[in-house]
This record gives structure tokens, C-alpha cells and sequence, in this order.
């Protein structure tokens, strides 16, 4: 081998290394989520007023109700789907089914299309929200931009959609914007 193909092959195998390391180093990050409060974790516990149940995403369900309305909830990026139980517990108790989905590396830019199962699994609810907290929400909006009439209404927390997801083409769309103060 000549010292060229030596240093060229010691060059390509350090730069597959950094990126394996780069990658690596990605995956520990992003399965590493700001953790769920105490209060949050006692919010998934099924009452007389909310069933919750947990399977491929989190439900709470109003208990004795058959709702017609639902609302799909991302989480945002690098948090535990969990942290969201209290607000989405409260909406259940307000009568309505609510399923929160947890993402592929707690990224919901790596699951924009898991609305579609649970609007699968849930023939009862005939109208759909779906929304979310930062980069979920952001998500919801590529979500809808991608399946324009399935979804009757968009809630933002502390989010926005992305410049490339124009949503004036869905003028029956209700959006909702909640931001505190501080954000």
C-alpha cells in the first residue's frame, strides 16, 4: 500500500469514526428528556372522572362517555410525554378524548404522521384536533399541511409552523395559539 492510499484511508476511517461518535452522541441526547414532574406521573392514574390508559400513546378518556371529539397531542423536543399529563387530564375531564403521543427519539420531527394511527384506532371521534408544545406543535402544523380536511383544528403551546407549512388553503381550520409572557 502506498503512503497516499495509507493516509487517504486513515483520513476516511477517522472521519467515519467522528461520525459514528456524532451519531452515537445524537441518540444518548435525544433519549435523555427533561424528566416528568411528580405531579404529572399522579395525573396518569385513572379516576371516577378520567380513564387513563397507556399503549402505543397515553389516553384519557372522560370515564362513562363515549366523546366525539378528540384531541392528538406531540410533545415537545427532548420531553417526557408524560410532563403534559395534568392539562391533558383536565380536557378529558371537560369531556373530550385526548391521546398523547410519544415520538421516536422524543423528536415529534421523527413522527409527523402518527395522527394517522390514532385517528385509525378511534372511529367514534368524528371531530379532530391535534396540537402540540414547541416543536409538536410545529409538527402539527407539517402534519396537517400534509393531510389537508383530516384535522378540524390546530393548537399551538408556545409554537408556530414552519415556514414551508402554509395552511391558508384550509380556511375551515381553527387555530388556537396558547404562549405565556415569558416564552
Amino acid at each position: 500500500m502506498t503512503k497516499k492510499r495509507r493516509n487517504i484511508l486513515i483520513v476516511v476511517v477517522v472521519l467515519i469514526t467522528i461520525l459514528l461518535v456524532a451519531a452515537l452522541g445524537f441518540v444518548l441526547w435525544a433519549n435523555n428528556p427533561l424528566p416528568a414532574m411528580p405531579e404529572a406521573i399522579a395525573a396518569l392514574e385513572s379516576d371516577a372522572t378520567v380513564t387513563v390508559t397507556q399503549g402505543d400513546w397515553i389516553t384519557f378518556a372522560p370515564t362513562g362517555a363515549t366523546p366525539t371529539t378528540g384531541l392528538i397531542f406531540y410533545p415537545g423536543g427532548r420531553v417526557d410525554p408524560r410532563a403534559y399529563a395534568p392539562p391533558l387530564r383536565g380536557l378529558a375531564a371537560a369531556g373530550y378524548y385526548v391521546a398523547l403521543v410519544p415520538m421516536p427519539l422524543n423528536l415529534a420531527v421523527f413522527g409527523v404522521d402518527r395522527a394517522n394511527a390514532v385517528i385509525a384506532a378511534n372511529p367514534q371521534i368524528e371531530q379532530w384536533a391535534l396540537g402540540g408544545h414547541s416543536l409538536g406543535g410545529a409538527m402539527s402544523a407539517a402534519f396537517i399541511d400534509g393531510n389537508p380536511g383530516v384535522i378540524d383544528g390546530l393548537v399551538f403551546w408556545a409554537a408556530f409552523p414552519a415556514d414551508n407549512n402554509d395552511l391558508s388553503d384550509q380556511p375551515a381550520l381553527r387555530v388556537a395559539s396558547i404562549h405565556g409572557t415569558l416564552d
